[in-house]
């Protein structure tokens, strides 16, 4: 069984990381995933 706000979490990163790559990230979408990991 997969926890859904750790596959979420995951899924954001990977994300995250696509957008740096393609120089497009949002600044908020950030701010969001680092309360996240909180």
């Amino acid at each position: 069984f997969l926890d859904p706000y750790k596959f979420l979490a995951q899924h954001a990163i990977m994300r995250l990381q696509i957008y740096v790559k393609m120089g497009c990230y949002d600044e908020r979408r950030i701010e969001w995933m680092v309360q996240l990991r909180k």
